[in-house]
């Protein structure tokens, strides 16, 4: 185990303070990358206290007709990110494409 349940709780307030701090009088657009933010997500929204809105992204690397390298979005954005503050909140970066 690299990090245990206090640790990983941790990092998620700082990170929730960093947010607060930086994000201060403004409102934030959080995008999940599904399926893998979810709890993380639910953590990190719980300790906020800066007013945000949150969306999700689906993403599939791995379906059988991609191309290697090749990322699909089988979910999109309903949220207009034009002029908007944006969060990326991703479970598990293993190759990086999904934010690329």
């Amino acid at each position: 185990m690299l990090l245990d349940q206090e640790q990983i709780a941790h990092r998620v307030r700082e990170l929730a303070m960093e947010i607060n701090r930086d994000y201060a009088g403004r409102s934030p657009v959080l995008i999940g990358v599904l399926k893998g933010c979810i709890m993380f997500l639910a953590d990190l929204m719980r300790q906020l206290t800066v007013p945000v809105e949150v969306d999700f992204i689906a993403a599939a690397s791995y379906r059988v007709g991609t191309v290697p390298g090749e990322v699909d979005i089988t979910h999109n954005l309903t949220v207009p990110l034009r002029g908007r503050d944006v969060i990326l909140v991703e479970g598990i970066v293993d190759t990086g494409r999904t934010i690329t």
